[in-house]
C-alpha cells in the first residue's frame, strides 16, 4: 500500500511538472443558430454522466478479487464473451488497470529492460518487430512519436525499426530486405505473440528468420509472448530466444504477456516496453503517465465518455481523430484500432476516422462539414514537438506573408489553422471535442493512452458489449485457412466455390 502511495506521488509530480493531458468538451454541445448534426444536450450529457459514473465504479472493481471472487461476476469483462460456454473459468481483461502500477515497483526489471535496449542498439545495426493488432499499432505509434525518422539514439545516429506481421505484402517485405541489406551489421528481431500461432505474424517470424539468415543479418532473437504456454513459447525454448545477456532470468520472468491483458491494451506490458527501450524512450515515465491516467482522471474520462456516449445515441457513428503534427499518426491508428475493436459488436460501435490536417481539409474535410450528420471530431493540439521553424522575410511579398514573418513559428501556424477547422466544423453540425497534450513526451503518450483505454471500455459497457474481447476477427481466418487447405481437401473446395459466384478465384 505505501509502495502504490509512493508511485502515485511520483505520478502526480509528473504531471504538475510537465502538464495534463487535457479533453475540453464544450464543443459537443449545440451552439446557438444550429439545429442538426448529433451534438449532445445538457439533459442527454446528465443522464450519460450518471451511466458512465456506474460503469466507472464497475469497470475498476474488477481488478479487485474480493469483488470477482464469484464465477458470475464479471462475465462482461472475460475474454470469451458472454454468449461463450465455461466464461467463468476465464480470467478477467482488465489487468491494464493495474499493471503499470505494479511494474513501477519492479524497479531491476525497468532497469534491465532499458540496458536491453541500450545493448541492442550497441550490439546491432536494427531492430525488426514482428507483431500485428495491438503488437504492433502502439508499437508502432508510439515509438514513431517519440522518436521520428525510426529510433535516434541520445548520440544522433539512427537506428532503424522495422516492421513486418502487420499485413501480408509481399511488396512491402521486398522493401524491408532490401533495406536491411545494406546495413552495416547484423538485425534484433522480435517476435510479439501471445499465442504464436496468429497466422500473420506466424508467417512472417518464418520468412524473416530464413532471410535474415540467408542474408548473414540475423542477430539476436526476442519472443514475448505467453509466460507458461503456447507455440512461441515452445519455439523461444528450442531455438534460444531471449538471450540471457541481453534478458538476465529476472527479468525473464517478467519478460511475458500477461493472461488478463489484451492486445490492444498490452502496450505497457513487455510487447511495447522492449521496443520503447531499444527506441530509448523512458518506458519507467511512460507508465507513470499511463497510472496517472488510470488512477487520476477520473472526473475527466468520465464527463468525456458520457459526452461521446450521447453523442453516438445522437446519431454519432463516426469519431474523427484529427491531427497536425506527421509523427502522430501512428498513435492516431492505434485507436482505430482500440476503439472499434473494443466497441463494434451487436450491432453497435463507435468508427474512427484518421483526418491529418490541414491536409485532409482539401478531400475529407469537404464531408465532414457539409456530408452525412452522423460525425462527433476529436481534435488533437500538440504544445511542444520540439522542432519548429520560423516565416522568413520575403523581397517580393507577393504571397502577402509578411505581416507574420519572423512573429510565428511554423508548428503554432499549424495549431492556429487545426482551431480555424474546429471552429469552422463546430459552427456547421459537427461535435468537436479537443485534446491538448503538452509535449510529445514518453509520460504525456502514457496518460493519452490510459484514458483512451478506459474511454474506449466505459463506451462499451454503456452500450451494453463487452468492450475487452474480439471474436469478429476470428472470422476471416477460418475462411482463409479452408482456402488455403490447412482444414482439409473437402472445406477448400467448398469455400473456393462459394468464392467463384463472385468471379473473384
Amino acid at each position: 500500500m505505501k509502495q502504490d502511495q509512493e508511485i502515485s506521488k511520483l505520478s502526480a509530480e509528473y504531471a504538475l511538472k510537465k502538464g495534463k493531458v487535457t479533453y475540453i468538451t464544450k464543443g459537443m454541445f449545440v451552439p446557438a443558430g444550429v439545429v442538426s448534426g448529433p451534438y449532445v444536450s445538457q439533459a442527454a450529457f446528465k443522464s450519460a454522466l450518471a451511466l458512465v459514473n456506474e460503469k466507472l465504479v464497475y469497470l475498476k472493481k474488477s481488478q479487485d478479487p474480493q469483488a470477482v471472487k464469484s464465477p458470475d461476476s464479471y462475465l462482461d469483462l472475460r475474454d470469451g464473451g458472454t454468449d461463450t460456454a465455461g466464461l467463468a473459468g476465464l480470467p478477467v481483461m482488465t489487468g491494464w488497470l493495474t499493471y503499470a502500477g505494479k511494474t513501477l515497483a519492479e524497479k531491476e526489471f525497468l532497469d534491465g529492460l532499458m540496458q536491453a535496449g541500450a545493448r541492442i542498439r550497441r550490439d546491432f545495426s536494427a531492430f525488426l518487430s514482428i507483431g500485428i493488432g495491438g503488437s504492433y499499432t502502439d508499437v508502432e505509434g508510439i515509438t514513431s512519436a517519440l522518436a521520428p525518422g525510426n529510433a535516434v539514439d541520445a548520440t544522433g545516429a539512427k537506428f532503424p525499426v522495422y516492421y513486418l506481421g502487420q499485413h501480408l505484402s509481399a511488396e512491402n517485405y521486398a522493401c524491408v530486405f532490401d533495406s536491411i541489406k545494406k546495413l552495416p551489421g547484423k538485425v534484433a528481431v522480435n517476435i510479439i505473440s501471445k499465442s504464436g500461432t496468429t497466422t500473420e505474424p506466424a508467417i512472417a517470424a518464418r520468412i524473416a528468420l530464413v532471410r535474415l539468415e540467408s542474408l548473414g543479418k540475423l542477430g539476436a532473437v526476442f519472443a514475448t509472448t505467453d509466460p507458461v504456454k503456447g507455440a512461441l513459447r515452445e519455439m523461444a525454448a528450442k531455438r534460444g530466444f531471449n538471450p540471457v545477456e541481453y534478458l538476465s532470468n529476472e527479468v525473464q520472468k517478467l519478460f511475458c504477456v500477461g493472461e488478463d491483458i489484451g492486445g490492444r491494451f498490452s502496450c505497457i506490458t513487455p510487447v511495447g516496453l522492449l521496443p520503447y527501450a531499444v527506441a530509448g524512450i523512458d518506458i519507467r515515465e511512460l507508465l507513470l503517465g499511463y497510472h496517472h491516467g488510470i488512477t487520476a482522471c477520473d472526473k475527466e474520462i468520465s464527463e468525456v465518455s458520457a459526452c461521446r456516449y450521447a453523442s453516438f445515441i445522437a446519431g454519432a457513428a463516426v469519431a474523427v481523430y484529427a491531427y497536425n503534427v506527421a509523427c502522430f499518426r501512428g498513435k492516431i491508428l492505434s485507436y482505430r484500432q482500440l476503439w472499434p475493436e473494443s466497441t463494434g459488436k451487436a450491432g453497435k460501435g463507435l468508427n474512427i476516422m484518421e483526418e491529418f490536417y490541414t491536409a485532409d481539409a482539401h478531400s475529407n474535410g469537404q464531408l465532414i462539414k457539409s456530408g452525412v450528420r452522423n460525425m462527433m471530431e476529436v481534435f488533437h493540439f500538440i504544445g511542444d514537438t520540439g522542432i519548429d521553424f520560423q516565416i522568413p522575410v520575403s523581397e517580393w511579398n507577393a504571397d502577402k506573408l509578411d505581416s507574420i514573418a519572423g512573429k510565428l513559428g511554423l508548428h503554432e501556424i499549424n495549431n492556429l489553422f487545426m482551431s480555424a477547422l474546429f471552429l469552422d466544423h463546430w459552427k456547421s453540425g459537427v461535435p468537436v471535442m479537443a485534446v491538448k497534450i503538452p509535449e510529445l513526451s514518453a509520460f504525456h503518450m502514457g496518460m493519452h493512452t490510459a484514458m483512451e483505454h478506459m474511454s474506449s471500455a466505459l463506451f462499451g459497457l454503456m452500450t451494453g458489449i463487452n468492450p475487452v474481447n474480439q471474436p469478429g476477427v476470428q472470422g476471416y481466418k477460418e475462411i482463409a485457412f479452408k482456402l488455403l487447405g490447412i482444414k482439409g481437401e473437402a472445406e477448400q473446395a467448398k469455400a473456393k466455390t462459394e468464392l467463384e459466384e463472385f468471379g473473384i478465384l
